[in-house]
C-alpha cells in the first residue's frame, strides 16, 4: 500500500505515470482474498508494521518518502481516488493486467469494491 500510495502522490504532484506500479492493485486485490490478511488488518501487528515502515522510511528516505495522512490508507487517494485520478488509474491497471495476467483478472470495479469493503480496516 505504501508503494502505490507514493506513486499516486507522484502522479498528483508531478504527473508521473504509474506504469508498472499499477500492477500493485492486482496484488492488493489478491492478498485481500486471503483470510489471514483480514486477521492481520485487525491486529496490533498491522499498526506496528506501519509504524516501523514509517520510521525507517523517514530516516533513510526523508526527501522521497510519501505517506498517507495520519498513516491511514483509508484516506489515501491511491486506494480511494477522486474521479479525475481514477480515470487515469483504471486504464493503467487494465493495461498491466493484460500484460501480466495469463487468465482472468478482477475488473477495476471489483478492485475498487474490495477496497471499499476494507476501508474501515485500513
Amino acid at each position: 500500500m505504501f508503494a502505490i500510495h507514493s506513486k499516486i502522490e507522484l502522479l498528483k504532484r508531478d504527473k508521473q505515470p504509474l506504469g508498472s506500479y499499477a500492477r500493485h492493485y492486482y496484488d492488493l486485490f489478491q492478498l485481500s482474498e486471503n483470510s489471514e490478511v483480514g486477521i492481520m488488518l485487525r491486529s496490533a501487528e498491522y499498526a506496528a508494521s506501519k509504524s516501523d515502515y514509517d520510521q525507517i522510511s523517514r530516516a533513510h528516505f526523508p526527501r522521497s518518502y510519501l505517506f498517507p495522512e495520519g498513516m491511514s490508507f483509508a484516506r489515501s487517494d491511491a486506494l480511494f481516488p477522486p474521479s479525475e485520478f481514477e480515470a487515469v488509474i483504471a486504464p493503467e491497471y487494465e493495461a498491466q493486467c493484460r500484460l501480466l495476467c495469463y487468465g482472468a483478472y478482477p475488473s477495476w470495479a471489483k478492485v475498487r469494491a474490495r477496497f471499499l469493503d476494507l476501508r474501515g480496516l485500513l
